[in-house]
């Protein structure tokens, strides 16, 4: 069983994940050269953790951006929500209008997740299952199911 390395920076809402690996030296170099010219109380600075793989880490509430966007592809709503696994993917048609998608896109990037959003958008226009909700789910998938 090997060693999983977790570069954070950040502290309580501003904390987050810089990037995972299983190289111990790369995440070191990686944590220096991100701190190289910060103050050593920089609440920004990165830092090392280190996780047994396999152990200690489950997929628990997930950051994801909540695009509520139109037949036409406007983007009605935009937002960050820290949600569970089973409610990433697609939502439910309705809100901010009857001609609209809610999908919790993994990530909190907001322009990969209008992207993402607008191509699904596309693929279910192009197969007449707008306002299906049932046809979505088969499509796309169920959400992730808790166990």
């Amino acid at each position: 069983m090997g060693i999983i390395y977790v570069v954070t920076r950040g502290a309580y809402s501003d904390y987050s994940i810089v990037g995972v690996t299983t190289d111990r030296k790369k995440a070191e170099d990686f944590v220096n050269n991100y701190n190289k010219y910060r103050e050593e109380d920089d609440n920004d600075a990165a830092t090392l953790e280190e996780y047994p793989d396999g152990e200690g880490l489950e997929l628990t509430n997930v950051w994801c951006t909540r695009v509520t966007m139109t037949k036409i592809g406007e983007v009605r709503r935009l937002d960050y929500d820290l949600v569970e696994p089973e409610y990433m993917g697609f939502c439910y048609f309705g809100g901010c209008g009857e001609d609209a998608i809610n999908w919790n896109e993994p990530t909190i990037n907001k322009m990969q997740a209008v992207k993402a959003v607008n191509e699904k958008r596309a693929i279910i226009l192009a197969n007449n299952i707008w306002g299906d909700t049932e046809k979505v789910k088969e499509m796309f998938g169920p959400r992730v199911e808790k166990k």
